[in-house]
């Protein structure tokens, strides 16, 4: 028991004497358990973003893959047409009538891969500047025109077209090194048409 200081009598322990700590205590598990709650959702946050980053990186380049067999097809309509027809085993100078039957020989996929083989980002390569500028390896960012395929054929009688349905798969990859992620790859499909005027 301790004295009073006035009157130097004896007192009594009080029953709240303590509770500070007690109180000190469960302030500090609680803010600490918040902090580490805190640390650990942006943690997640985090990676869920560069992971979303890491799609849209690769679907972008996908899409370029996409875009870079397109303006071929365009700067070249002729060749483009002649390889998909050869890639059908049909002759590119012939029509090719619904219901009917025409000649067919065999299918030459190689006037296709020939037609798509520098459609990619090793063939075209990168700016140099873009990598100084951004301080990227620009290594780590590839696209390709993976195939290219025909799906239908028919000639379009009302406007004195041959037709071709051709179908274009892209694929895009991200090697990101944050992390130990690796490559992210995402591959995009486009169909087209592809016509020549009947003379």
């Amino acid at each position: 028991m301790s004295e009073d200081r006035i009157t130097g009598q004896p007192t009594r322990p009080s029953p709240r004497q303590g509770i500070a700590v007690v109180l000190v205590l469960t302030f500090v598990v609680c803010t600490l358990s918040l902090a580490i709650g805190m640390f650990s959702f942006r943690k997640e946050v985090k990676q869920a973003n560069v992971s979303n980053v890491n799609f849209l990186q690769a679907n972008f380049l996908a899409q370029a893959g996409v875009q870079h067999a397109l303006l071929k097809c365009r700067i070249l309509p002729q060749e483009a047409y002649d390889s998909g027809m050869a890639f059908q085993g049909y002759c590119p100078l012939q029509a090719v009538l619904a219901g009917g039957s025409p000649t067919r020989g065999t299918s030459s996929a190689r006037a296709m891969e020939i037609f798509i083989s520098d459609c990619n980002s090793t063939d075209v390569p990168w700016d140099p500047r873009i990598s100084s500028d951004l301080g990227l390896n620009l290594a780590d960012w590839k696209y390709e025109v993976a195939s290219m395929t025909v799906i239908a054929a028919f000639t379009n009688t009302d406007q004195k077209l041959f037709v071709l349905t051709s179908q274009i798969i892209a694929s895009g990859t991200v090697i990101e090194h944050r992390g130990g992620r690796g490559p992210r790859c995402e591959r995009m499909v486009k169909t087209i048409e592809l016509s020549r005027k009947i003379n």
